[in-house]
Protein backbone atom coordinates (compact mmCIF):
# COMPACT_ATOMS: atom_id res chain seq x y z
CA UNK A 1 0.00 0.00 0.00
CA UNK A 2 1.95 3.12 -1.28
CA UNK A 3 0.97 6.60 -0.90
CA UNK A 4 -1.86 7.53 -2.87
CA UNK A 5 -1.29 10.69 -5.59
CA UNK A 6 -2.55 13.87 -5.06
CA UNK A 7 -5.35 13.22 -8.09
CA UNK A 8 -6.30 9.74 -6.45
CA UNK A 9 -7.13 11.42 -3.02
CA UNK A 10 -8.75 14.32 -4.54
CA UNK A 11 -10.84 11.72 -6.91
CA UNK A 12 -11.58 9.43 -3.62
CA UNK A 13 -12.77 12.44 -1.55
CA UNK A 14 -15.15 13.12 -4.14
CA UNK A 15 -16.39 10.07 -3.91
CA UNK A 16 -16.99 9.96 -0.23
CA UNK A 17 -18.52 13.44 -0.32
CA UNK A 18 -21.06 11.84 -2.67
CA UNK A 19 -21.69 9.05 -0.89
CA UNK A 20 -22.61 10.55 2.11
CA UNK A 21 -24.77 13.27 -0.19
CA UNK A 22 -26.65 10.13 -1.83
CA UNK A 23 -27.21 8.01 1.48
CA UNK A 24 -29.01 11.32 3.74
CA UNK A 25 -31.09 12.01 0.10
CA UNK A 26 -31.97 8.10 0.35
CA UNK A 27 -32.29 7.97 3.84
CA UNK A 28 -34.51 10.87 3.57
CA UNK A 29 -36.73 9.47 0.72
CA UNK A 30 -37.42 6.46 2.74
CA UNK A 31 -38.81 8.56 5.12
CA UNK A 32 -40.89 10.72 3.35
CA UNK A 33 -42.45 7.24 1.40
CA UNK A 34 -42.56 5.27 4.91
CA UNK A 35 -44.79 8.60 6.18
CA UNK A 36 -46.86 8.44 3.45
CA UNK A 37 -48.03 5.03 3.34
CA UNK A 38 -48.39 5.26 7.11
CA UNK A 39 -50.42 7.79 6.91
CA UNK A 40 -52.95 6.73 3.99
CA UNK A 41 -53.28 3.32 5.99
CA UNK A 42 -53.92 5.21 9.25
CA UNK A 43 -57.09 7.35 7.86
CA UNK A 44 -58.37 3.43 5.74
CA UNK A 45 -59.84 2.86 9.20
CA UNK A 46 -61.61 5.91 10.25
CA UNK A 47 -65.66 5.85 10.16
CA UNK A 48 -67.13 7.21 6.52
CA UNK A 49 -68.52 10.22 8.15
CA UNK A 50 -65.22 10.48 9.40
CA UNK A 51 -63.81 10.48 6.09
CA UNK A 52 -65.86 12.43 4.87
CA UNK A 53 -65.10 15.57 6.98
CA UNK A 54 -61.41 15.25 6.24
CA UNK A 55 -61.74 14.52 2.27
CA UNK A 56 -60.37 18.09 1.86
CA UNK A 57 -57.66 18.47 4.42
CA UNK A 58 -55.64 14.88 4.20
CA UNK A 59 -54.16 14.89 0.87
CA UNK A 60 -50.62 13.88 1.05
CA UNK A 61 -49.10 14.51 -2.60
CA UNK A 62 -47.47 10.98 -3.74
CA UNK A 63 -43.97 10.74 -4.25
CA UNK A 64 -42.91 10.01 -8.00
CA UNK A 65 -39.48 10.99 -7.63
CA UNK A 66 -37.62 7.05 -6.84
CA UNK A 67 -37.39 6.25 -10.79
CA UNK A 68 -35.67 9.62 -11.82
CA UNK A 69 -33.26 9.57 -8.42
CA UNK A 70 -32.34 5.78 -9.67
CA UNK A 71 -31.25 7.08 -13.04
CA UNK A 72 -29.24 9.89 -11.97
CA UNK A 73 -27.16 8.48 -9.19
CA UNK A 74 -24.92 11.24 -7.80
CA UNK A 75 -27.93 13.86 -7.85
CA UNK A 76 -27.76 15.64 -4.32
CA UNK A 77 -24.15 15.98 -5.04
CA UNK A 78 -24.92 19.14 -6.77
CA UNK A 79 -27.22 20.37 -3.51
CA UNK A 80 -30.61 20.54 -5.85
CA UNK A 81 -32.75 17.13 -4.70
CA UNK A 82 -31.86 17.35 -0.78
CA UNK A 83 -33.77 20.59 -0.14
CA UNK A 84 -35.99 19.12 -2.31
CA UNK A 85 -36.69 16.30 -0.28
CA UNK A 86 -36.60 18.11 2.88
CA UNK A 87 -39.39 20.41 1.77
CA UNK A 88 -41.09 17.51 1.10
CA UNK A 89 -40.95 16.24 4.27
CA UNK A 90 -41.54 19.03 6.32
CA UNK A 91 -44.92 19.65 3.50
CA UNK A 92 -45.60 16.08 5.15
CA UNK A 93 -45.07 16.61 8.81
CA UNK A 94 -47.33 19.77 8.69
CA UNK A 95 -50.43 17.97 6.59
CA UNK A 96 -50.08 15.42 9.46
CA UNK A 97 -50.65 18.42 12.36
CA UNK A 98 -53.41 19.79 10.65
CA UNK A 99 -55.20 16.31 9.99
CA UNK A 100 -54.56 15.31 13.56
CA UNK A 101 -56.11 18.87 14.75
CA UNK A 102 -59.38 18.61 12.55
CA UNK A 103 -59.42 15.09 13.57
CA UNK A 104 -59.04 16.41 17.26
CA UNK A 105 -62.07 18.81 15.76
CA UNK A 106 -64.52 16.37 14.53
CA UNK A 107 -63.92 13.80 17.72
CA UNK A 108 -65.17 16.75 20.28
CA UNK A 109 -68.29 17.84 17.77
CA UNK A 110 -68.87 14.30 17.44
CA UNK A 111 -68.96 13.70 21.23
CA UNK A 112 -71.31 16.37 22.12
CA UNK A 113 -73.73 16.31 19.61
CA UNK A 114 -73.67 12.09 20.25
CA UNK A 115 -74.43 11.33 16.61
CA UNK A 116 -71.83 8.94 16.53
CA UNK A 117 -71.61 5.59 18.58
CA UNK A 118 -68.86 4.78 21.27
CA UNK A 119 -66.59 2.60 18.54
CA UNK A 120 -66.92 4.35 15.81
CA UNK A 121 -65.32 7.51 17.93
CA UNK A 122 -63.07 4.78 19.50
CA UNK A 123 -61.70 4.78 15.57
CA UNK A 124 -61.21 8.49 15.74
CA UNK A 125 -59.24 8.32 18.67
CA UNK A 126 -57.12 5.47 17.88
CA UNK A 127 -56.64 6.86 14.13
CA UNK A 128 -55.64 9.96 15.92
CA UNK A 129 -53.28 8.03 18.09
CA UNK A 130 -51.61 6.38 14.94
CA UNK A 131 -51.19 9.63 13.28
CA UNK A 132 -49.32 10.95 16.20
CA UNK A 133 -47.33 8.07 16.21
CA UNK A 134 -45.60 8.99 12.45
CA UNK A 135 -45.41 12.36 13.55
CA UNK A 136 -43.13 11.36 16.67
CA UNK A 137 -41.31 8.60 14.24
CA UNK A 138 -37.59 9.40 14.72
CA UNK A 139 -36.99 8.95 11.07
CA UNK A 140 -39.69 11.77 10.55
CA UNK A 141 -38.33 13.87 13.21
CA UNK A 142 -34.72 13.16 11.70
CA UNK A 143 -36.07 15.26 8.44
CA UNK A 144 -37.65 17.75 9.96
CA UNK A 145 -34.81 18.27 12.20
CA UNK A 146 -32.34 18.33 8.90
CA UNK A 147 -35.15 21.12 7.14
CA UNK A 148 -34.96 23.43 10.39
CA UNK A 149 -31.15 22.80 10.35
CA UNK A 150 -30.54 23.84 6.83
CA UNK A 151 -32.95 26.54 6.99
CA UNK A 152 -31.58 28.16 9.71
CA UNK A 153 -28.09 28.00 8.33
CA UNK A 154 -29.38 29.56 4.71
CA UNK A 155 -28.36 26.59 2.76
CA UNK A 156 -31.46 26.01 1.04
CA UNK A 157 -33.65 29.74 1.36
CA UNK A 158 -33.81 29.58 -2.81
CA UNK A 159 -35.45 25.99 -2.90
CA UNK A 160 -38.28 27.23 -0.33
CA UNK A 161 -40.93 26.59 -2.78
CA UNK A 162 -39.01 24.00 -5.33
CA UNK A 163 -40.56 20.51 -6.00
CA UNK A 164 -39.12 17.61 -6.44
CA UNK A 165 -39.50 17.30 -10.35
CA UNK A 166 -38.03 20.76 -10.66
CA UNK A 167 -35.17 20.06 -8.38
CA UNK A 168 -34.21 17.10 -10.48
CA UNK A 169 -35.16 18.74 -13.72
CA UNK A 170 -32.74 21.82 -12.67
CA UNK A 171 -30.42 19.05 -11.65
CA UNK A 172 -30.22 17.37 -15.20
CA UNK A 173 -30.16 20.88 -16.81
CA UNK A 174 -27.21 22.01 -15.13
CA UNK A 175 -25.27 18.44 -15.88
CA UNK A 176 -26.52 19.27 -20.21
CA UNK A 177 -24.55 22.08 -19.72
CA UNK A 178 -28.03 24.12 -20.28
Amino acid sequence: MGKLSAEEYKRQRIQNIKSKANGKANQTLDFINNASYDFKKALKYLPPWAKAELAHTSVIPETNVNNMLDEYYDYSYEGEILPALYNEAHAIIKKIKETITRLQEIYEDEKKNKKANRLELNKVKRTISKLEDILNSSNLQNAESRYNLEHAKGTYDDAESEDIESAVEKFINRRNGK
